[in-house]
């Protein structure tokens, strides 16, 4: 078996991978686990202005990074920069997704595995509470960080196992 996974823009990058896999017929994905992905490009959800300052990730800080990432400001509609905005999510590999609490892109994860459950997908949601973006880096002295490792981990070895 075959899986994605990654954290911030990874996780954009693995979320992107598993709509070229089932795009372009292959390879087949047992699980995309997306850790605090960025997916909505210039969708704007609540969780942007709420927590926009303060907690790591600001969202002067993903301008920058959008400036950086596309050549043109229509880029941010596309599906291969923010997979919302594909065609559809019916068909994707199972996905895991796993926000932060205190995040800029929490409601892009959350908003994502609903919109993939209502294209008929499997998106389960896992958050844990108190959690910053970037968490996982901070596993060494966040109890968070290594439960999400080890929860990821879990969903890893059963989607590859079975």
């Amino acid at each position: 078996g075959l899986a994605v996974a990654g954290d911030s823009a990874g996780g954009n990058l693995a979320a992107v991978l598993a709509h070229l896999a089932r795009d372009r017929g292959g390879p087949e994905l047992a699980l995309q686990l997306l850790y605090y992905p960025s997916l909505y490009g210039a969708r704007e959800v609540p969780s942007r202005r709420i927590h926009a300052e303060g907690y790591m990730l600001t969202a002067r800080l993903m301008e920058w990074y959008a400036e950086q990432y596309v050549r043109t400001p229509e880029d941010l509609y596309h599906p291969l920069m923010a997979p919302v905005f594909a065609e559809s999510l019916a068909g994707l590999a199972p996905a895991v997704i796993v926000p932060a609490e205190f995040d800029p892109l929490h409601d892009e994860a959350t908003g994502y595995a609903q919109a993939m459950r209502a294209a008929g997908g499997q998106a389960e949601l896992r958050c844990y509470p108190g959690t910053i973006h970037g968490y996982l880096n901070m596993y060494s002295v966040m109890p968070a960080g290594r439960a999400a490792i080890r929860f990821g981990g879990r969903r890893l070895h059963a989607a590859l196992a079975g």
